[in-house]
């Protein structure tokens, strides 16, 4: 290849005038077993080749080429935001999850902490018969949440304050004594809502 590109360069430059070698020095120069009038009908060849490539080369650049560049350049960055999608998804996902099992985690330790401080069975009431709670084990349970206690308010929307809150609170317990003697109750669970901390962890699980 190298010494075809000799041959090439010597020739061309004897055709256009840049060389003042005669094709027979040429021939010398570049030690070809060649008459030096076949390579001087050859290199018309050589020159036609040589500007038919430097054409190509030249049209090709900026059209063919360049928009072949381009389009894999286009495809290049789909594939990366593609990637960044699913990047962008699975980290949604595992901070969701993290979030579910921390909730998980806060409600066990809740659960646990009231079944020890104000556990539903009080085993002092528990029958060794096979029936459990037995005839006249009827219980009842009072749930109550958002007392608000201390927290005063007064517009033209709400008013509410710790008097009303006692007032509140003493119909909820004459209303349960009232249920619980129609059904006959022997005991009453009560209990208050979960921590504020684990109220907030759900709020912002739903929200995402």
């Amino acid at each position: 290849m190298q010494q075809f590109e000799k041959i090439k360069d010597l020739v061309i430059s004897k055709l256009e005038g840049e060389l003042d070698l005669s094709w027979e020095e040429i021939c010398d120069t570049l030690d070809l077993d060649l008459n030096p009038h076949e390579l001087r009908k050859r290199s018309y060849g050589i020159k036609a080749y040589d500007d038919y490539l430097k054409d190509k080369e030249i049209s090709q650049t900026p059209t063919d080429i360049q928009k072949e560049i381009d389009d894999k350049l286009i495809e290049l960055r789909k594939e990366k935001i593609k990637l960044n999608d699913i990047r962008t998804q699975v980290n949604k996902e595992v901070r969701e999850q993290a979030r579910f099992e921390n909730l998980l985690d806060l409600l066990r330790e809740e659960i646990g902490r009231l079944s020890n401080e104000k556990p539903l069975m009080d085993n002092r009431y528990v029958c060794s018969s096979d029936n459990y709670f037995g005839v006249d084990r009827n219980e009842c349970i009072l749930a109550l949440s958002d007392l608000h206690f201390g927290i005063d308010i007064d517009n033209s929307w709400n008013k509410y304050n710790s008097s009303i809150a006692k007032k509140r609170m003493k119909h909820m317990v004459e209303k349960t004594i009232r249920y619980g003697k129609m059904h006959d109750c022997k005991f009453c669970h009560g209990f208050h809502h979960i921590c504020l901390k684990i109220h907030m962890q759900i709020y912002h699980l739903v929200q995402q």
